[in-house]
């Protein structure tokens, strides 16, 4: 358990300083934080859910995708 943990966010910190994906990670965290700073700038929490959301879908493909490379 602790060790797919572990597995997880190293493969996710991997992915987040890869070349190809690092501009498409900041883009989509300058999108959101645009996105609620403009519409909804009090709402912290709604912030913090959808980045947490993204963490667990991109946690989630680099599982799927770690599975399919092996």
């Amino acid at each position: 358990m602790i060790y797919d943990l572990f597995s997880a966010f190293r493969s996710f910190f991997s992915f987040l300083f890869s070349t190809k994906w690092v501009v498409f990670m900041i883009s989509i965290l300058f999108i959101l934080f645009y996105l609620f700073s403009r519409f909804a700038p009090e709402d912290l929490c709604c912030l913090c859910v959808c980045l947490f959301c993204f963490v667990v879908i991109a946690l989630t493909y680099l599982n799927y995708h770690g599975d399919q490379v092996r």
